[in-house]
């Protein structure tokens, strides 16, 4: 059972691996003139993300964004990232930048980031942002596992929970 779902997570390790290597998963953002970010703050964000890969890794979570508003939407994440080896769990805080409309937080997100964990750590800081020109900045992570990965493309999808 052990050497199954060892197997299994290195499928979708390689997998998410070869369709970053493609192309970021945010090439649309990238391509659009996104004006400079107004950084006007619509809220934060609290989620789980599990990871584990060899080479490159396959992440997956949920999460909720709270708006300013105090409203609160579960969401889904799923993504990978090249250059990253071990298996973890990350709690995130994050803050929410330019949103003009629930709708433009759902979307393909993509940023590059480097941390080191072993058993307990700190870090990970970085920006991300999608096609609809809304900017995640990570406040804070606490990872649990042991992973290390080195600056190289990353992407997120981000989708409402049904």
């Amino acid at each position: 059972m052990k050497h199954v779902l060892v197997s299994a997570c290195a499928v979708l390790a390689l997998t998410a691996g070869i369709a970053l290597a493609a192309g970021p998963a945010n090439a649309e953002a990238e391509s659009k003139d996104c004006p400079q970010s107004k950084a006007v703050k619509a809220g934060t964000i609290q989620a789980t993300v599990k990871t584990v890969g060899f080479i490159a890794a396959a992440r997956w979570g949920e999460g909720t964004l709270t708006l300013n508003d105090g409203s609160e939407h579960r969401f889904h994440a799923a993504g990978g990232k090249l250059l990253e080896a071990g298996a973890a769990e990350v709690e995130v805080t994050a803050s929410v930048y330019d949103l003009d409309k629930l709708e433009d937080f759902a979307g393909d997100y993509g940023a590059i980031t480097t941390n080191l964990v072993i058993i307990k750590g700190l870090g990970g800081a970085g920006v991300l942002s999608n096609e609809h020109c809304v900017y995640i900045e990570i406040d804070e992570t606490d990872s649990t596992g042991l992973k290390v990965n080195a600056p190289a493309p990353g992407a997120v999808q981000i989708s409402f929970e049904d």
